[in-house]
């Protein structure tokens, strides 16, 4: 999903020395719900980001809830699920990427999953 225009500006965490984006990571956990709801179950799903604050920041929204499983992409090398929910945080007028323009990088974080892919 583009969110662009949105209002789902990334932010710097200084603490972590980290990216976040809140709006992206409510989004994420949105998608996440839907899924839940839909009756596959937690074990299947992973929410994945390249930014460990953005992995804090997951965390702390979902409330550490029973099951979800949120990681960093590059912890996540040599594992699967069927579903996987990538968080990419990067939201800003200038367009910029930074290190997420590294294709091998990216390659990890959108071949996890076995059937469904949401970014």
């Amino acid at each position: 999903m583009d969110t662009v225009g949105a209002g789902y500006e990334e932010a710097w965490n200084d603490l972590l020395e980290s990216r976040e984006n809140e709006g992206e990571a409510r989004l994420a956990l949105n998608l996440y719900q839907q899924l839940r709801d839909a009756g596959i179950p937690a074990k299947s799903i992973a929410l994945l980001t390249p930014y460990v604050a953005q992995a804090r920041l997951l965390k702390q929204l979902s409330g550490h809830e029973a099951g979800i499983e949120i990681g960093s992409i590059d912890g996540y090398q040599g594992r699967e699920k069927e579903a996987i929910i990538l968080s990419l945080v990067r939201s800003n007028e200038k367009g910029e990427v930074g290190f997420l323009s590294d294709t091998r990088r990216m390659n990890v974080g959108m071949t996890r999953a076995r059937r469904l892919l949401s970014c």
